[in-house]
C-alpha cells in the first residue's frame, strides 16, 4: 500500500520537476548570452529576444500552460533583477521599462500558447496515427475495444484499470457515478470511466477522447459490416452448391426411377390386360419374367446407393466419414463404368485398353473401394470382360 502512494506519488511530482529543470536550464543560459551582450554593450532589445527565444524553448519541452506561464514571468524577473537600473534589484529609474516588461511577457505567453498547441495537435496525431494503424491489425472488434482501452489510458495518462472495458449488460446499480462510451450500435463493447475522472480532464482531453473512441466505433462497425458481408458471400456460395446438389440428384434419381415405371408397366400391360398376348408385352418366357425383376432390382440398388452417397455427403460434412483408403487397380473402376455403359446403351460394347504402369507392373491408385464403386457407378457384379493391355 506504502509503495503503490509513494509511487502515485512520484508519478505527480516527476513532470512538474522536469519542467521547472528544463526552465530552469533555458533562462540560465539565457542569462549567460545576455551578460555576454551585456558587457559587450548591445541594445537592450537584444537581450529582450535572447530572454523571449529561451522561453519558447523551454515551451517546446514542457507539457502544461503552467509551466509556460512560470516561464515567461521568470524571464521578466531576471530581465529586470539583472540588465535594468537600478541593477540586481526589482525597482526601476525609467517607467518606460513597465511597458517593455509588458510587452515582452504578453509576446512571450502568447508565442509559447501557439506552440502549446502545436504540441498538443502533433501529439493528437501521433496518438491518432498509432490507433489507427494498431486498429487495421485488429481481428475483432473486441480486440479493437481493448486496444482502445490501452491508448486512451495512455493518452489521458491514467492507469489502465480507471478505464473499465465492458462487454455484456451491467448488473442493476452498477452504472452510478460512471460515464459509459457505447463502441457500437448494439452498445457492446464499451468503456466505463469514472464521473470523477471524466470532469477532471481538460477540454482537449476530452477532445482526444471523444475523437479516439470516434475512431474506434467506425472502425468497428466497418470490421462488423466485412464480417457480415463475407458471412453473406459464404452463405450465397453455400446455397449455389446446395441447388446444384440438389439438381443433380434430383436427375440422378429421375432416372432410376423412369426405369422401374417402365419395367412394371410392361409386366402390368402383361399381367392384366387379358387381350395382350405374352409375346406382345415382350415377355416370352419365365428368364424373360426374371431379366424384367432383375432389372427392378438393379434400379433398387442404384437408387440405394445414391441415397448412401447422399448420407455420405452429409457425414462428410459433419467429419464424421472415415475414408478407407487400399490399393485399387485402374481396371476395377474402369470395368465397371464399362458395364453400367454397356447397361444403359443396349447393342453397344466398350472394349477396354489399360495402359500397364511402371515399375512392379500395376497401375492403381490408393482409394476408398466402396466410394469408387459408386462413383464408377457399379450396379451389379463385374461380368466376364476381355481386356487388350
Amino acid at each position: 500500500m506504502n509503495q503503490s502512494v509513494s509511487g502515485k506519488y512520484n508519478l505527480r511530482l516527476r513532470r512538474p520537476l522536469h519542467s521547472l529543470w528544463i526552465i530552469a536550464a533555458a533562462l540560465s543560459a539565457a542569462w549567460g548570452v545576455s551578460l555576454l551582450f551585456f558587457r559587450l554593450g548591445l541594445p537592450e532589445t537584444n537581450i529582450v529576444l535572447i530572454y523571449m527565444a529561451a522561453v519558447i524553448a523551454a515551451s517546446a519541452f514542457t507539457s502544461s500552460y503552467q509551466a509556460d506561464i512560470l516561464a515567461s514571468l521568470a524571464a521578466t524577473l531576471s530581465f529586470n533583477f539583472s540588465f535594468t537600473k537600478p541593477y540586481h534589484s526589482l525597482s526601476v529609474d525609467n517607467h518606460s521599462y513597465l511597458i517593455t516588461f509588458a510587452v515582452m511577457t504578453v509576446f512571450s505567453l502568447l508565442v509559447t500558447g501557439l506552440v502549446g498547441r502545436l504540441r498538443e495537435h502533433n501529439e493528437r496525431l501521433r496518438i491518432m496515427s498509432r490507433l489507427l494503424s494498431r486498429l487495421e491489425q485488429c481481428a475483432t472488434p473486441g480486440d479493437m475495444a481493448i486496444l482502445l482501452q490501452q491508448e486512451a489510458a495512455a493518452a489521458l495518462r491514467v492507469p489502465v484499470s480507471r478505464i473499465r472495458l465492458e462487454t455484456q449488460p451491467p448488473s442493476a446499480g452498477s452504472g452510478s457515478g460512471q460515464c459509459r462510451i457505447p463502441l457500437s450500435e448494439s452498445g457492446f463493447p464499451a468503456l466505463v470511466l469514472e464521473d470523477r475522472l471524466v470532469q477532471s480532464l481538460s477540454p482537449a482531453r476530452r477532445h482526444l477522447l471523444d475523437t479516439l473512441c470516434e475512431s474506434t466505433r467506425l472502425a468497428v462497425a466497418r470490421r462488423i459490416s466485412q464480417d457480415e458481408k463475407k458471412q453473406a458471400l459464404e452463405l450465397a456460395v453455400r446455397e449455389q452448391e446446395r441447388s446444384s446438389l440438389l439438381a443433380s440428384i434430383s436427375h440422378d434419381i429421375r432416372t432410376p426411377l423412369t426405369r422401374m415405371q417402365l419395367e412394371c408397366d410392361m409386366m402390368l400391360e402383361q399381367l392384366q390386360s387379358p387381350s395382350c398376348t405374352v409375346q406382345a408385352a415382350g415377355i416370352r418366357s419365365p428368364e424373360d419374367m426374371a431379366a424384367h425383376v432383375q432389372n427392378l432390382k438393379q434400379e433398387a440398388d442404384r437408387l440405394l446407393e445414391m441415397v448412401q452417397n447422399i448420407l455420405d455427403l452429409t457425414r462428410l460434412s459433419q467429419k464424421e466419414l472415415v475414408i478407407h483408403r487400399e490399393w485399387m487397380p485402374a481396371e476395377e473402376p474402369a470395368s465397371i463404368a464399362a458395364d453400367q455403359f454397356e447397361r444403359t446403351h443396349p447393342g453397344m460394347r466398350v472394349n477396354l485398353q489399360i495402359p500397364r504402369g511402371t515399375g512392379d507392373g500395376q497401375s492403381g491408385r490408393r482409394a476408398d473401394g466402396a466410394a469408387a464403386e459408386q462413383s464408377a457407378g457399379k450396379q451389379r457384379p463385374l461380368s466376364a470382360r476381355e481386356h487388350s493391355h
